[in-house]
């Protein structure tokens, strides 16, 4: 450690010696240095040869500072290309040149930058010489004969490839940096830089395993870049060195003369199946496309036997997987079965059959002949189809031709049927019902076939019609309908349903409810036969009282002598009232019959009784009395009176 104030600038000597603890001194020793607070000056006529060069040769000298402490033979250069120097960009030189040698580092304009320390360290950078060279360099031609290689190890997922190549034809190395290596993930994508190399060959790791494209550029010392090689690309994968592995065991669906074999592996493979009629086998079809859900379909087996068979499959690697042997019995030969026609209406039917084994079938129906058809496009085991166009109580024939997936032709019986009777309703009246507080209609109809009675009913100010339902089926048909509103047309329309769930064509019909649906009441019903005057030129009338609970008109019929009908006289109609009085000329001491017919407004009728009255004799006059009693007591007198 320096005392302050024991050191200068410039040279310097350090003297030690040693004393003991008896005071005793050696002899000194001495070192010289050199120390100094500034750092050198910048080095002087820094020179370039040549200033311009079409091939990257520069050489580069310079003299010692003017200004520096310590010995020049001492001191150190610093120099760096194209960026200010740093501790950390420099390279070091004891010299006071460089080169000859590929100093620019870019195409054109290049800089060299020089800077001194001293022999106690001392360097300031900010003191740095600095001269101008020109490399008017050609870029490097494209390196040749590119090639891609998969270096991936597949079992752990671990993907790389390489990549070798050609130098470029004509490269100098005295200009050759080395080359960039650029990778892309689609054809015409953007690549990038991931490598730069001096060698001809590189190893991209850490990749996946999808499409990967590269092309190489050659590089010189200027970062001149040439243009690209050609792209290679590939997919990395690497080798499976052990067969995959079955993740789903092998299913086998039969036919008369058709298996098909599923399976599922863990990775991709061919598909095949080895078969035969005994567990050796001996026959194998399949496909050699890798895939993972594999499916083999075996034609031209024999129907209702029993094969032994294994599937096998064999990755890209080229390791082979095999199943355990099993068994399957193909179905027995291709028929039809339950052949069926339902829903059987006035114009159509549904015809349904099935086929043991996948099939396309074409139905043939008609009524005499088959001159009708319908054709499947698709195969299947279940079969249905519907037929239109059919015409009522009329007999058919059906039948079925089919051929399955082995081209074999099969077909079933041929079937009848008949179309149902269109249930037609006839014989329809439609009336109101007398003597009912609301008004009531009466509907009565019959139908051709047993079906359900079923009605709707409106008035003309009602939007929703009611419903009348009877679920009984029967031919003779009565719907009585009350609680009606009075004077209102109402649209009835006949429908049901027969026992083929056949509708029957609506049958529309209107009537109007009366206002009044109640006749009339006869309260009271008297009557009495008088005669007026005496004598011979007296008269006879009958009066008939007739009260009712309403207004009403009367009419009265009768007859001479006892009578319950054949009324042969009748008077004319009394107005309306509840009260009436009503006179008829009749004849002395004679017996009549009568009933009274009233009407109330709304026209209901009400018939009485009928009833006998005898009117009474004839009063003699007063001189018929005297004569009477003369001739009694002189009889001979009027027998003189008549001679």
């Amino acid at each position: 450690m320096h005392v302050t104030g024991a050191y200068q600038s410039g040279k310097n000597w350090l003297y030690l010696r040693v004393m003991d603890n008896a005071g005793n001194v050696s002899a000194p020793i001495s070192q010289e240095y050199y120390y100094s607070a500034d750092a050198p000056s910048p080095p002087e006529n820094l020179a370039v040869t040549p200033a311009y060069s079409t091939g990257n040769s520069f050489a580069f000298d310079w003299d010692q500072p003017l200004s520096f402490i310590g010995e020049a033979s001492k001191l150190k250069y610093y120099y760096s290309i194209n960026t200010l120097p740093n501790a950390y960009n420099v390279v070091e030189t004891t010299s006071t040149f460089a080169g000859p040698g590929p100093f620019a580092t870019q195409k054109g304009a290049n800089r060299f930058y020089v800077v001194a320390m001293d022999e106690a360290g001392n360097i300031d950078y900010d003191l740095a010489a600095h001269i101008d060279f020109t490399a008017d360099t050609s870029a490097p031609g494209a390196p040749v004969n590119i090639q891609i290689f998969d270096t991936s190890d597949r079992e752990n997922a671990e993907y790389s490839v390489a990549t070798k190549w050609t130098p470029p034809v004509g490269a100098s190395s005295d200009n050759f940096e080395g080359y960039v290596i650029y990778r892309s993930t689609e054809l015409d994508g953007t690549y990038a830089s991931v490598a730069t190399t001096s060698g001809t060959a590189y190893v991209d790791t850490g990749l996946e395993s999808k499409p990967y494209y590269y092309y190489i550029k050659a590089k010189d010392n200027t970062n001149n870049l040439s243009v690209a090689s050609s792209i290679v690309t590939i997919i990395p994968t690497g080798r499976y060195t052990t067969a995959p592995t079955l993740i789903q065991k092998p299913t086998v669906k039969t036919q008369s003369f058709i298996a098909t074999f599923n399976w599922g592996t863990s990775r991709v493979a061919s598909s095949f199946v080895e078969y035969g009629k005994s567990i050796s086998l001996g026959e194998t079809n399949g496909q050699v496309d890798s895939v993972t859900d594999h499916e083999v379909i075996i034609n031209g087996l024999s129907a209702d036997t029993k094969y032994f068979y294994k599937v096998k499959y064999i990755d890209p690697d080229g390791n082979i997987g095999t199943s355990e042997i099993g068994n399957f019995t193909t179905l027995p030969p291709p028929v039809v079965s339950e052949f069926a026609v339902t829903e059987i209406k006035l114009d159509s039917a549904l015809i349904s059959w099935k086929t043991n084994t996948s099939a396309t079938c074409i139905l043939k129906y008609g009524a005499g002949s088959l001159s009708n058809t319908i054709e499947e496009t698709d195969g299947a085991s279940a079969h249905i189809q519907k037929v239109v166009g059919l015409v009522a109580e009329t007999d058919y024939q059906a039948q079925v031709d089919c051929v399955d997936g082995d081209l074999n032709d099969f077909n079933s019986d041929q079937y009848n049927f008949a179309t149902p009777i269109k249930p037609i309703a006839t014989d329809i009246t439609v009336q109101n019902v007398e003597n009912v507080d609301l008004p009531t209609i009466l509907i009565e109809y019959k139908t051709n076939i047993k079906a359900t009675t079923h009605l709707y009913y409106k008035s003309s100010e009602e939007s929703t019609p009611h419903t009348y339902l009877t679920e009984e089926k029967t031919i003779e048909h009565k719907a009585e309908i009350r609680g009606l509103d009075p004077a209102k047309e109402y649209v009835l329309t006949i429908i049901g349903t027969d026992e083929n769930g056949i509708t029957l064509e609506p049958v529309e019909q209107k009537i109007t409810t009366k206002s009044d649906s109640r006749p009339p009441e006869i309260t009271i019903n008297r009557a009495v036969g008088k005669v007026l005057g005496r004598g011979a030129s007296s008269q006879a009338n009958l009066y008939v009282k007739i009260e009712t609970n309403e207004p009403t008109k009367l009419k009265i019929k009768y007859t001479k002598g006892a009578s319950v009908s054949g009324f042969d006289q009748s008077t004319g109609e009394d107005p309306l009232n509840t009260y009436h009085l009503m006179t008829i000329p009749a004849e002395v001491g004679q017996m009549y019959s009568y009933q009274a017919e009233v009407f109330d407004e709304a026209g209901n009728l009400t018939n009485s009784k009928v009833s006998t009255i005898i009117v009474e004799d004839a009063k003699s006059s007063a001189s018929e009395i005297i004569i009477g009693t003369t001739t009694k007591q002189f009889g001979w007198l009027s027998e003189i009176w008549n001679k």
